[in-house]
């Protein structure tokens, strides 16, 4: 029985929890034992496959990627160094476990796993596990980008990688890399969907100051209209004293009246001592007479300016019924109100004068008896306009009163719907304000976000790039050997000897078409190139013997190096992996070929070094 088991539920594991052809269960509490291979869908931790591995002959694990797990870890925002130290940890242990356990437990490579082919899928059913063929592609991003550049940095993770890849079944090892392209691609998308949102944040900042301006104009306006509220005030407070003076003066009337009154009773007295008087101050009656009729018609005169000033007080009036729009023309109309009735005041004063000089008049003139009926009547006319001008005052006074409450009434409304405008505004402009500041930390956030990732792509830029320029370097190498080896083989082709040598050429070409042993040796050195532990420019530097005589240093291994002791490269000891294993040596295979087609699915070490890592 096999039992299949993961570290880690991915929708890479998932993919394969649908490729799978064999019996499942959830998880280990309804695991049973059975004839047959079963897989666990949920994922194990280190510990307990400890204990499956104590229980059962056969287990396949399937772990994920240290590329998979630094780019789960980095997707999440978790720091570079502290995911490294996460992920080393856990494939420590690993590592560990599979040590103790090597005939017991196989391990595969999840992100390899889905590029296994036909044949890999083939022996993976022998082993217990059968799969269908529909793979899926893995769609690699930005951080799994990240994460190969973190394995290929830190050697500790990069020891581990190729420690794991020895340790595997190697599966669909020639499509692990991850597309550069395609990530970028995804990476450049995000971006520009993040300058769509930077942008859409930036326009909602403009409507919103556009809103604040708006706040601001209407604030001004508010300022506009109290300023017309203290200046209606002050106006009104204004009026209110001019018609405490204009109810002042009819207080003065009523006093005249009551002079005249009593003056009318002086006169009549007078009258009554006149009429013993003699008709020989006929002449002085006649001119006191005349002097009387210019008094009354000064006095006709002083009724007209009153009357004229009572229009001009109703003119008033009505520009204070207006106030609201000609607030500036009020105070000039009030000025001139204020002259107006400082004017009257002064006729009245002269009117007292007057009416002073008439009383000293008739007091020198007693004796005129007959005129001083006719002064009686005149008096008594002036009384009676006075009268009448008193309750035109009276009048006046009620419908300035009126006019006053109205406008008193007029003030408060208009305070009562500048305060509920007021807190209005001011509940607007705390709503503003708050998606202000939402709008401004959703932008500042993105604006961090965006300058975390513009940095950190151009540091993986900077590395692709001195990466690229490497490439071209050895590239441009690799170009210089071309030409050299091509010069080398047409002097070759143009010498003598190769023009004689044609004909054994021919035969050696047809004797080739069936020489097994040179098939055989090219498709070794073909294997060998294919792996990181044969380093052709190190073999040729290393032993310049080999790049003298311009051979093919794969095949001169093959045929001659590893038999001379000589080393593939400085990741591989053939003589100590002989030592090591003498079943190897008396086959009489090449170390290094026995080792990729066997070595490593058998869990051979490739060098001494390896070999105290693990025991480390």
């Amino acid at each position: 029985m096999t039992v299949v088991l993961t570290l880690s539920n991915s929708e890479e594991w998932n993919t394969l929890i649908e490729r799978s052809t064999i019996s499942s269960v959830e998880n280990l509490d309804t695991l049973e034992k059975m004839d047959e291979s079963v897989l666990v869908k949920n994922s194990v931790s280190v510990d307990e496959l400890h204990n499956i591995l104590s229980m059962y002959d056969s287990v396949i694990l399937v772990y994920p990627a240290i590329q998979t797990v630094l780019s789960n870890e980095l997707r999440a925002g978790t720091d570079s160094e502290l995911a490294a130290t996460s992920a080393a940890r856990l494939f420590n242990e690993l590592l560990s476990t599979h040590r103790a356990a090597r005939k017991k437990l196989k391990m595969l490579n999840m992100r390899s796993l889905n590029f296994a082919t036909s044949e890999e899928l083939i022996l993976l059913s022998e082993l217990g596990w059968s799969l269908d063929s529909n793979s899926v592609e893995i769609e690699d991003d930005i951080f799994t980008l990240a994460a190969f550049q973190i394995v290929h940095q830190n050697k500790n993770l990069k020891k581990l990688a190729e420690l794991l890849t020895a340790s595997s079944i190697p599966f669909g090892t020639s499509s692990e890399e991850v597309k550069i392209d395609i990530a970028l691609g995804k990476y450049g998308s995000k971006l520009r969907e993040f300058e769509t949102g930077l942008e859409t944040a930036e326009n909602n900042k403009n409507a919103l100051l556009e809103s604040q301006q708006k706040v601001s104009a209407v604030e001004e306006k508010l300022s506009s209209v109290e300023a017309e509220g203290d200046l209606l005030r002050l106006q009104t407070t204004q009026l209110q004293e001019e018609l405490e003076k204009y109810f002042n003066l009819s207080h003065e009337l009523e006093n005249n009246k009551s002079l005249a009154v009593k003056r009318e009773k002086e006169l009549k007295d007078a009258v009554e001592a006149l009429e013993k008087l003699n008709g020989l101050q006929v002449e002085k009656i006649s001119e006191l007479e005349l002097t009387l009729n210019d008094k009354n018609k000064v006095l006709l005169g002083l009724e007209s300016q009153l009357n004229d000033e009572l229009i001009q007080l109703e003119q008033t009036h009505d520009e204070l019924h207006k106030a609201r729009k000609l607030s500036g023309d009020m105070e000039s109309s009030l000025t001139a109100a204020n002259s107006r009735i400082d004017d009257l005041n002064s006729e009245i004063e002269l009117l007292k004068a007057h009416l002073s000089v008439v009383q000293s008049e008739l007091e020198t003139y007693f004796i005129k008896a007959t005129d001083a009926e006719a002064q009686n009547a005149k008096a008594q006319k002036v009384i009676d306009q006075l009268q009448m001008n008193e309750e035109s005052a009276k009048r006046e006074y009620k419908a300035l009163e009126l006019k006053f409450n109205e406008l008193n009434e007029a003030h408060r409304a208009l305070n009562s719907a500048h305060t509920r405008e007021t807190k209005q505004l001011q509940h607007e402009c705390s709503n503003l304000q708050r998606k202000f500041n939402s709008v401004e930390e959703a932008k500042r956030l993105q604006r961090s976000e965006h300058i975390r990732e513009t940095k950190q792509l151009q540091r993986e830029h900077s590395k692709l790039e001195v990466k690229f320029k490497q490439q071209r370097g050895e590239l441009a190498k690799y170009r210089h050997q071309v030409e050299r080896l091509t010069s080398e083989l047409e002097n070759i082709k143009a010498s003598g000897s190769w023009k004689i040598g044609a004909p054994a050429r021919a035969v050696s070409k047809a004797i080739s078409k069936i020489d097994r042993k040179k098939l055989k040796l090219r498709q070794e050195a073909g294997l060998i190139y294919t792996s990181e532990l044969f380093d052709a420019d190190w073999y040729l530097n290393t032993y310049p013997d080999v790049k003298s005589a311009n051979i093919d240093p794969a095949e001169h291994y093959l045929e001659y190096g590893a038999k001379e002791g000589r080393l593939p490269s400085a990741s591989f000891d053939g003589n100590w992996y002989l030592k090591r294993y003498p079943d190897v040596a008396d086959s009489g295979v090449n170390p290094l070929v026995h080792y990729l087609k066997f070595g490593q699915n058998e869990g051979r070490s490739a060098s001494p070094v390896l070999l105290e890592n693990f025991k480390n």
